[in-house]
């Protein structure tokens, strides 16, 4: 009874998740503690834990991750969090100067790009908005772009924290045989890679700057309309505030195909502007 409520609170359905969350926080927790004592394998074997089970639970447990963002622990803290506890952990082991502000300038530029690529990830959602959803209508007439590359577009936070990978890596390296080649090594692979990832959206930024006028998409769309020439007009002006609105819709369908007419569906996404 007592794990089955604990399951509730923290937003888990099996005890094997529970376990998860239990060893993700216990990873944490000793992050610090090696850090400050410090402990070379011990704090590797716990960096590792809190890499692959925040991976895991994302994937097991999303409802428990949207709790921990609700609470301020979201990734991207997580995320900080394990790079402050690298860099300390780094200078209780005497690293050298150099290494712990290269660390320090490496981390700080990483976090810099990555919001300013999520700034430009959110420039080229709103431009690729057009203002209206056609279906069965031709509108290859638009210059639309192709779509962003999934591998720039989706789960973009995802892909650029863990950018930081080669940067941990190379401070636990460096600290494992003493010699900082392999930190600057990390910290020039983790820098690479964000300033591509950059480079490459802004690349998508500059093609959505050709989309498609308001007035281009409606002209179209009222060309091909012409060319329909619907005999018969079903309108909804609710589909912006009705949760169920494409359930109306459905319900209707089939009596439009039953009509020997051609139909046309208008959908408002807002409520007409009084004239």
């Amino acid at each position: 009874m007592t794990i089955r409520r604990l399951c509730g609170v923290l937003r888990v359905r099996r005890s094997t998740d529970l376990l998860l969350v239990l060893l993700l926080g216990a990873a944490f927790a000793v992050l610090p503690v090696f850090a400050l004592l410090p402990s070379l394998w011990g704090f590797v074997a716990a960096t590792a834990v809190t890499y692959v089970v925040d991976e895991a639970l994302h994937v097991r447990a999303p409802a428990f991750v949207r709790r921990l963002a609700a609470l301020h622990l979201d990734r991207t803290m997580r995320f900080a969090v394990r790079a402050v506890m690298l860099l300390a952990w780094a200078s209780r082991l005497d690293a050298p100067d150099a290494v712990l502000v290269a660390g320090l300038a490496a981390f700080s530029a990483h976090f810099a790009m990555m919001m300013f690529y999520t700034a430009v990830h959110h420039a080229v959602r709103r431009r690729r908005i057009l203002p209206l959803v056609v279906r069965n209508l031709d509108m290859s007439e638009l210059p639309v772009p192709q779509p962003p590359p999934a591998l720039l577009y989706r789960h973009h936070l995802r892909k650029l924290l863990h950018l930081d990978l080669p940067a941990h890596a190379g401070l636990l390296v460096a600290a494992a045989v003493g010699s900082g080649w392999a930190a600057y090594a990390g910290f020039a692979l983790t820098i690479g890679a964000s300033t591509a990832s950059v480079v490459a959206i802004l690349v998508t930024y500059r093609r959505t700057r050709r989309m498609p006028t308001r007035d281009e998409v409606f002209a179209a769309v009222n060309r091909q309309l012409a060319g329909h020439r619907p005999e018969v007009a079903l309108y909804f002006s609710f589909a912006a505030v009705s949760r169920d609105f494409m359930y109306q819709v459905n319900m209707w369908i089939e009596t439009l195909e039953q009509l020997d007419l051609r139909p046309v569906i208008t959908c408002a996404s807002a409520p007409p502007s009084a004239t």
